[in-house]
């Protein structure tokens, strides 16, 4: 017993850290012929699952236009899994983890871990009214998320941790582009962090800076938004700021 107990914290430390705190939400998206986003709160002991329909269309990120979801698994073979896993979880206006299959070892021992002491409902986008029939100029229908979908999210994907923080921040958008920073709170807000307000400021290089107290940097709040922007870090007040810059830009819509 003694000589397995070191085996499996031997096991553990060898597969090192992941991107995953081991606190807050855990969020997969699985990009393969269907799409499947995956998440768990270990707070609440609770996770969904759903997949997308086929004929959902997403405006996807960098750019790259509006597509449905059924040619995303074989976009993303050009773009890359990322691309695909930041497109699906920028519409839905929601945080990820990563995607399911570049998930690294100690994240997948995390997942099979913790996710099998989780009671997970499997929800139907169609039959919760997540989405609604719309049709396309050329008569085509096809799927768009209803307006139901952005309180779901909230509730779907809000993660107790952050959320019991009881955070408000600032988002500056000087990223050049109009609705970034709007953009940016729907996911931030998704997870329960407020969104105290939205300004804008000229032009600023680099993609995200978060500022915060030193107290606050490796708080659960700026780790979430540092890991979700890859944002720089700097000091700053007891007011956690978010400044967007022309990098953000250029991730969200292209140049």
């Amino acid at each position: 017993m003694v000589i397995l107990l070191g085996v499996v914290i031997g096991a553990v430390g060898w597969v090192g850290r992941g991107n995953w705190d081991g606190k807050g939400r855990f969020t997969v998206i699985d990009i393969g012929e269907e799409i499947r986003v995956e998440s768990f709160d270990p707070e609440i002991g609770r996770g969904v699952r759903f997949e997308l329909p086929g004929k959902l269309v997403v405006e996807s990120v960098g750019g790259r236009g509006k597509w449905r979801v059924e040619a995303m698994a074989s976009l993303a073979k050009k773009y890359g899994l990322r691309w695909g896993g930041d497109s699906v979880a920028d519409y839905l206006g929601i945080g990820y983890t990563s995607v399911k299959s570049k998930l690294g070892l100690a994240d997948k021992w995390q997942w099979w871990r913790r996710g099998n002491d989780v009671e997970w409902e499997e929800a139907d986008m169609i039959k919760r009214g997540l989405v609604k029939e719309v049709v396309e100029v050329d008569g085509e229908r096809v799927w768009e998320l209803s307006e139901t979908w952005p309180i779901s999210a909230g509730e779907l994907f809000v993660s107790a941790a952050i959320a019991n923080k009881n955070t408000s921040i600032v988002i500056v958008n000087a990223s050049g582009r109009d609705g970034a920073g709007g953009n940016a709170a729907r996911a931030i807000e998704s997870a329960g962090i407020k969104v105290e307000k939205v300004e804008s400021r000229e032009k600023e290089p680099g993609k995200c800076e978060v500022k915060s107290n030193r107290r606050d940097k490796s708080g659960l709040v700026v780790t979430w938004i540092r890991e979700q922007y890859d944002c720089q870090w700097a000091e700053g007040g007891d007011k956690i700021e978010v400044t967007l810059g022309t990098g953000y830009s250029e991730w969200w819509r292209g140049n």
